[in-house]
Parts: structure tokens; sequence; C-alpha cells
């Protein structure tokens, strides 16, 4: 007889690759003649590939070398040593199909949870640079119950809730969570800093809070903030990615949405069944445009403080 199967409760992220589904895979099926769409064919299979390979990168860096992780986490030596055993004893797992993935870790405590967070950020900042090759993503977030079948096999109702939250609820190109799901990331953000507390630390910068993450948009739902200023600057402080790198995907990013955008309102204004896909890449672009307006103050900002450092320093040495 099998072992006894665990139920528990999991956090889990499911989502689609949008891009190319009803331009790419149209051509192909209509084509009487591949070689004239063999290269689009080979530069979307390249990306996904690429993109395939840092998900499934991120849950090999956690397994193998967990004590980076947590250092980059800003966890002391002493506490990477008693902590180690609850990473490896994390079930982590990814689930594919076609066009579909999900990863998930098991949420018994914050460990869990924080590593959960940790592979988001693997998926926005490798997102970042799919969207300017025209490869969107539409997703659900939620922590429920689980269990695993065997290994990168879960099921339960927790499959249940981000099917629908993908299907259902996030409408146009973004990652949606529920509100209770976001409210055991908040919870675990209130116990980390009561205990950062106790060891003298009074305050801990936003962009370290994993809610921060996650933010709510227009319409009252919770979703991933991957161009939150705390996502750009865990980009750049825990995985030293430049912060021009970064920039460069942005702008990239951007500017595939803003000519997307304009080539469907054109389209929907000739034929009324491309409305509501235009809908959904204003949408897009709307969260683009106000968020990178939020990252240009950053780095406006940031400029004015090192060209003061400099000022200060320059009239020390003076």
């Amino acid at each position: 007889m099998s072992d006894k199967i665990d139920v528990k409760d999991y956090a889990v992220c499911y989502f689609d690759l949008l891009g190319q589904r009803e331009g790419l895979l149209r051509r192909v099926r209509e084509a009487t003649d591949l070689a004239g769409v063999q290269e689009e064919i080979e530069q979307v299979s390249e990306a996904i590939r690429n993109f395939n390979t840092a998900i499934y990168g991120a849950k090999t860096e956690i397994e193998q070398h967990p004590d980076r992780l947590l250092r980059m986490m800003g966890r002391s030596e002493d506490e990477i040593e008693k902590l180690l055993p609850e990473i490896e004893s994390l079930n982590l797992g990814i689930q594919q199909f076609s066009d579909t993935t999900v990863f998930y870790v098991s949420a018994e405590n914050r460990m869990g949870l924080g590593i959960f967070v940790s592979w988001c950020l693997a998926l926005s900042v490798n997102y970042l640079n799919m969207i300017s090759k025209g490869i969107l993503i539409r997703g659900g977030i939620s922590i429920g119950k689980g269990w695993e079948i065997s290994p990168n096999c879960l099921y339960g109702p927790v499959m249940e809730d981000v099917y629908c939250l993908e299907g259902r609820v996030a409408d146009f190109p973004r990652i949606v969570m529920s509100s209770e799901t976001y409210q055991r990331f908040k919870d675990m953000d209130d116990l980390d800093e009561v205990e950062l507390r106790r060891h003298g630390i009074l305050s801990v910068p936003p962009w370290l809070k994993s809610s921060e993450l996650f933010s709510k948009d227009f319409d009252g739902i919770y979703v991933l903030d991957y161009l939150s200023i705390a996502a750009i600057k865990r980009f750049d402080n825990f995985w030293s990615i430049p912060r021009g790198q970064i920039y460069s995907m942005i702008i990239q990013g951007l500017r595939y949405i803003r000519t997307t955008c304009a080539t469907l309102m054109e389209e929907a204004s000739k034929d009324v069944a491309k409305v509501n896909v235009a809908r959904k890449i204003a949408l897009l672009r709307s969260y683009w445009l106000q968020q990178t307006e939020k990252i240009n103050e950053m780095a406006d900002a940031e400029q004015t403080l090192h060209t003061n450092e400099a000022s200060r320093d320059n009239v020390g040495e003076e």
C-alpha cells in the first residue's frame, strides 16, 4: 500500500503564455507552406525555451543552494544553519502542459511563503524580457489545500482556485490573487517585523516586504506587481541584475505594448470583433504607463542622491 497522502497548504502560481496564440498559431494552422512562418516559429520557441529554463532554474537553485537564497533574504549564518532543514522539507514542484505552467511550494510555514515569493520574482524578471518578444502572461496565485500525487503533480482545491482566477478573474494579461491570499503575505510581513524588532531592527525598508510585490489593480483585484519599486530593487539587490539592464527590458516591453495597442485600436475601429482584444491590451498599457512613471521618479531621485553624495565627497576632498 502506498504512503498516506499528506493534505496541506500550498502556495500555487498558475499561468498561461498568451502571446502569439491568435497570431502565430492561426498562421501555422492555415499555412500551406510553413517556410513563410518558420523564422517566427523559431523566435517564439526560443523565447519560451529561455523562459522555461529560468523558471526551472529557480527551482534548481533553491533546492541545490538554499543557503544562497537565505543570505539574499538577509539571514545570518546561525539562522541559515537552523533554517536549512525547513527548506529541504518543502515540496517544490513544477507542472507544465503546452503553454500552461504551474509552480508550487508547501506553505505550512513562513519559509515556504518566502520561497514562493522568490519564485514569483524569477517569474517577474523573465516576464519583462518575454513581453518585448510578444509573449504575454495571464494567471492566478492562491494559497489553499492540496496534495502531491507524485513529485511535480499537485492536486486539490487550490488547483481549482488558481485555474478559476486565471480564467474568470484575470481578464487581461496579469496575474491575480484573492484578497485572502494577499492577507497571508501581509500577515507574514507583520510577523517578520515583530521578530526583527526583537533583534533591535526597528524598521524594514518597504521593498523588503513580500506583500509589496503585490498590489491592488484599478478594479480592486490584487495582482503580482512585477513593475513595482519593490520588484525593481530586489532584482538589483538580491540577484545583482544591473539596473540598466532592467530599465532596458522595461523600455523594450513598453515599446511593444504601445505599438501593439495602437495597431489593435486601429483594427478595432474597423472590426468590432477586435474591440475586446484591444481593450485588454489598453488595460495592460495603462498599468505599464502608471508603473514606469513611478520607476522614472525613483531613478531621478536616486540620481539626485548620487549627485549630492558625489558633491559632498568632492567638498570633503577639498
